[in-house]
């Protein structure tokens, strides 16, 4: 098992066949530009089995859904403007361009809460996410066969060490160079809030009243630079790249607003910010070569442990890239093994609550944002519904969807 788990994507049965008994079937796939989909007129669910009560039932309403990858944001809105799609992602720092042409705007329950006759967009805000975002940290970079985002792998001004995160002045200096405010007010247009750790607010474990213990401060930023690995980092400067997956704006802006504050305290400094497609960077990650990137949590079940296990176990989705060093990585796991071990609330809020500070306490990697959604469909789509367990880019609603002639 431990040779097998994980293979790489193409190297699966599935990479490229369709599996599951849903309401829509695979009609095609064309890598890297759109997937084809076509109503299953075999699907089991009956017009009297309805998914919850009024809900959807039978066979789906729209027989064939395009999806396709379209990573410029001006393409995108062009797109809708047009006509020429009925839905696009519209990342955080892009959501005022829109508001003045919310013809119709719905909470989260599907209340309306304002319309404008002079719209054009079916707008539904103030959405809660559980999905989470950090720029990860790898303690013990993969440099074996050479390593471009490390530079010269030496701390001689052109590169970083393996292990330059493994210094937790290193990452101390990191979370203090970070600007979270103006992560949430400029990247975010004010929807979200500062991580305080792995598990997110509203959950058992989120460590209610307090504020995380690291905040934008370029002094202290500075002082643990001139402590890390005995002051060479602040002599001698160093050069690593910082990634994040292209046509997220939001984890640019946040790999930027990152980059400028490390760079104003020292012009030694240097940090380029590089964009890949997601494949490339899942496989970079995997390959554990990636010293530090932006990229975020979609729970799979809402309970703290798919929280803490992801990012802190030794063996988590993302703990076994971080690459924590002894005795973090032990300390972690027995905290997380213990909470698991029980299913009283009252014995597992306080190990979580301990983990969720010593997460910080560590600067693991850097707790950035939680953020709160929109959907943007045009006016003649009816039927959506929000449910925060489908992520933002979850396809899950469209079998409830009808579209009316325009």
């Amino acid at each position: 098992w431990v040779s097998y788990h994980d293979p790489a994507a193409q190297d699966t049965i599935l990479f490229n066949q369709a599996n599951g008994t849903g309401p829509y079937m695979l009609e095609s796939w064309t890598p890297g530009e759109d997937i084809v989909l076509v109503r299953n007129e075999n699907y089991w669910r009956a017009e009297d089995d309805p998914i919850w009560e009024g809900g959807p039932s039978g066979l789906a309403s729209i027989p064939r859904v395009i999806i396709k990858l379209v990573n410029e944001w001006g393409t995108r809105l062009a797109m809708l403007e047009a006509g020429d799609a009925d839905w696009i992602y519209v990342p955080s720092q892009y959501r005022p361009q829109l508001e003045p042409y919310y013809q119709e705007t719905y909470g989260p329950d599907g209340t309306l809460m304002a319309s404008n006759p002079n719209g054009y967009i079916q707008a539904w805000r103030d959405l809660p996410l559980v999905a989470m975002t950090p720029a990860q940290f790898n303690w013990n970079i993969n440099v074996e066969g050479g390593n471009p985002f490390v530079g010269s792998g030496e701390l001689d001004g052109n590169g970083v060490p393996p292990d330059f995160f493994s210094d937790i002045h290193v990452r101390k200096a990191f979370n203090y160079c970070f600007d979270f405010d103006a992560m949430i007010q400029d990247a975010l247009n004010g929807e979200g809030v500062q991580a305080q750790g792995p598990i997110i607010q509203g959950m058992m474990g989120y460590r209610e009243g307090e504020d995380s213990l690291y905040h934008f401060d370029l002094d202290k930023c500075t002082e643990e630079f001139q402590q890390a690995w005995d002051g060479a980092v602040w002599d001698n400067g160093f050069y690593l790249q910082l990634a994040y997956n292209t046509g997220n704006d939001t984890r640019r802006l946040a790999s930027e607003i990152l980059k400028a504050g490390i760079e104003s305290v020292n012009p030694d400094f240097n940090i380029s910010v590089v964009g890949m497609p997601w494949p490339v960077l899942l496989n970079q990650r995997r390959a554990q070569k990636l010293p530090i990137y932006v990229g975020g949590w979609q729970e799979d079940f809402h309970d703290p442990h798919n929280w803490v296990h992801p990012f802190l176990h030794s063996q988590g989705a993302y703990g076994r890239v971080i690459n924590m060093t002894e005795p973090f990585a032990s300390e972690f796991d027995e905290l997380i093994q213990q909470a698991a071990s029980s299913a009283d609330p009252e014995v597992r809020r306080p190990i979580y609550e301990e983990i969720q500070l010593k997460a910080q306490e560590d600067a693991v990697v850097i707790w950035m944002y939680q953020a709160v959604g929109r959907q943007h469909l045009q006016p003649w789509i009816k039927g959506f519904y929000y449910n925060p367990a489908y992520n933002q880019a979850s396809y899950s609603f469209v079998y409830a969807l009808t579209k009316e002639a325009p």
